[in-house]
């Protein structure tokens, strides 16, 4: 997603999500994009898209079709990542609020559906990120070498935040800006395909060494590394006594909508503002529709 990615590593083959680098922006509108084909999703092209008003520049987009055909006719694994996305980022605004040495972000994702193919498949797209994509870890205890103290931390944070009912990890992207993360729920329920329950927060909690801001943010010590590399914060601890506990029982969940035969359309829920203003967006594209 995003950027493409770097390699996964540390996990049980077909069990883990990877994702892998691209070449340059395609000329054309949807031509496929230079790369080898892998496991789950896999970044098929890119389409240049209006001008950044804030950049005069015009950005580049990612578009993402599964490998597996099964995906394809279900289509249920493309709503799960969106949700995902958008469940990841509610969590990066949360902990943005205890104001981290470093703020994180995730990048908006949303479906396109592709009339003029067979059996006009969907497709998730989000922005492309420029600059050196990093993988920090991954669904099944894999941490990166570099071991950056804020991605880390940022995966404990979600496992505290949430009173231990989910973990959002798979953290990649470009500096703290990510995409395409998965998040392991305690009961295994929804989150697609990578969602590996709490075996998955267990391998987490296995590889995981507590930093400087997990002690900042006043975590509860998992192997507790306190060196003084990496990113460290002002002072040794926030002022907060605790981080707060959300509970995400009222998140909107993405469900089907057979009345109006469209493949999906978000749940009407009060909390619908998680997702942000604006998720169904216009698109001058002759060829596909922004769902």
């Amino acid at each position: 997603g995003g950027g493409g990615g770097g390699g996964g590593g540390g996990g049980e083959g077909a069990s883990t999500r990877q994702t892998h680098s691209h070449g340059g922006a395609s000329s054309s509108a949807f031509a496929a994009a230079a790369g080898p084909a892998c496991g789950g999703i896999d970044s098929c092209s890119k389409r240049q898209g209006d001008p950044d008003p804030d950049t005069a520049a015009a950005p580049t987009y990612v578009a993402k079709i599964s490998m597996d055909p099964r995906d394809n006719a279900d289509r249920e694994v493309y709503f799960r990542d969106v949700e995902m996305q958008a469940l990841a980022a509610f969590y990066a605004n949360q902990f943005n609020e205890y104001n981290p040495p470093k703020k994180v972000q995730f990048v908006r994702a949303w479906l396109l559906q592709l009339h003029d193919r067979e059996m006009a498949p969907l497709c998730g797209v989000e922005r492309f990120i420029a600059g050196p994509y990093r993988k920090h870890n991954n669904n099944f205890g894999f941490v990166s070498d570099e071991e950056r103290n804020t991605p880390q931390a940022f995966s404990h944070f979600t496992y505290e935040s949430s009173n231990h009912a989910l973990l959002v990890c798979d953290i990649q992207g470009v500096s703290d800006l990510y995409t395409d993360p998965q998040v392991h729920s305690s009961d295994g329920v929804g989150f697609g395909k990578g969602n590996m329950g709490q075996r998955g927060i267990d391998k987490f909690i296995q590889t995981h060494h507590c930093n400087s801001v997990c002690r900042y943010l006043k975590l509860p010590p998992i192997n507790p590394i306190y060196s003084g590399l990496g990113t460290l914060p002002v002072t040794q601890f926030m002022q907060y006594e605790h981080v707060q506990v959300v509970n995400i029982a009222q998140f909107p969940r993405l469900k089907r909508n057979s009345k109006r035969g469209k493949t999906s359309a978000l749940s009407s829920s009060p909390t619908r503002s998680l997702l942000e203003n604006g998720t169904v967006e216009d698109t001058s594209c002759a060829f596909c529709t922004v769902l």
